[in-house]
């Protein structure tokens, strides 16, 4: 019912393999696998994505750099005074 009302749509982290929580700012990186991705490149494509992306790509697989684990389901600030 909810995804009729509020339909997700794509973005670019989503196309990339990120998950729909959006809650990685920033990623962990892996070298790129040319054999992760369902087309072939040719030999220019990839020197271009190299050139481009020379640290890696996102790795969705893994928690992002410094991910903290959510601590309750809401923020509470019930106890704080004032």
């Amino acid at each position: 019912m909810c995804n009729s009302i509020y339909p997700i749509f794509a973005t670019v982290r989503i196309a990339a393999g990120g998950s729909l929580g959006g809650d990685i700012l920033k990623c962990t990186l892996k070298p790129i696998d040319f054999q992760d991705y369902a087309v072939t490149f040719t030999s220019a494509e990839q020197r271009r994505l190299k050139a481009i992306f020379p640290q890696g790509v996102c790795d969705y697989t893994r928690p992002g750099v410094r991910q903290q684990p959510v601590e309750g389901t809401w923020i509470d600030f019930s106890d704080v005074g004032g």
